[in-house]
């Protein structure tokens, strides 16, 4: 579905990224995991085509990734950002209806069918309650719910999500995770994430492309394949056990005691 071929990018004179190969499969969740200043977001933004790789190339059914325009991309990917920032004063509600806008800009407002998706989506993120609240009022881990509604609102096959989870709760978080892992599953979605949170990544992603702290790839493939203790020693320069939990078969890491 998209292809990543022989790509290296760099900001200024800094190398960011080297040689990454691979390809996205349609209908699959892919997470991306590597250290701070691994490249993670930048490959982000080069796979929707907000930069241009200095090498290589990343195609997409439709064309070169930094060449298709911003509102055919608007129809194939939808993104949620890392929070950087509170947005303006928009109420949730409508902030969620933005979603519509990037592939139906119409002057009369949405319509009763776009109506019933954003609903629904406010439902599904668990922010239906929340709807007539301001967000520049939220918490981060509720803005953050707030701007998955808004991506999943847009209804694109693809969507790309940049620490989707990072500042939720528990209960919240294990729910998005159960949403993504459904949109997957059941609808066919393309999920390409960038995440810290290993354990997780491993619950829900079909392959993981773990990058070192040069931009380089140390390894992809499934969890099992991919969260080896000599990977993740390679990647982040920290040594880790990796096993079985007996009760639920989920992977465990843990870094070996500071003393």
């Amino acid at each position: 579905m998209i292809s990543v071929e022989n790509v290296s990018f760099s900001y200024a004179a800094k190398p960011i990224l080297r040689q990454v190969n691979f390809t996205v499969n349609q209908g699959e969740i892919m997470t991306i995991l590597g250290p701070n200043g691994a490249g993670k977001s930048t490959l982000l933004r080069l796979l929707r085509g907000r930069l241009r790789p200095d090498v290589g190339c990343i195609r997409w059914q439709e064309g070169l990734a930094h060449q298709l325009s911003r509102a055919k991309m608007a129809t194939l990917a939808a993104v949620l950002p890392q929070i950087s920032s509170q947005p303006f004063s928009f109420s949730v509600r409508a902030m969620v209806e933005m979603g519509c806008f990037a592939r139906d800009r119409s002057l009369w407002g949405i319509s009763a069918a776009q109506k019933s998706i954003v609903e629904e989506m406010l439902r599904q993120t668990d922010v239906l309650h929340l709807a007539k609240q301001r967000v520049c009022e939220l918490s981060g881990g509720e803005l953050q719910r707030v701007l998955l509604a808004r991506a999943l609102t847009q209804q694109t096959p693809v969507l790309f999500l940049d620490e989707a989870t990072s500042q939720l709760d528990l209960c919240h978080t294990r729910a998005i995770a159960q949403l993504l892992y459904r949109l997957s599953r059941d609808e066919g979605k393309t999920i390409v994430q960038v995440s810290h949170d290993m354990e997780l990544s491993a619950e829900i992603s079909q392959r993981i492309l773990l990058l070192n702290a040069r931009g380089e790839m140390v390894s992809i493939g499934t969890p099992t394949h991919v969260l080896t203790a000599e990977n993740i020693a390679s990647a982040f320069n920290v040594n880790v056990t990796v096993a079985r939990d007996q009760v639920t078969g989920a992977l465990r890491i843990a870094p070996l005691p500071l003393i």
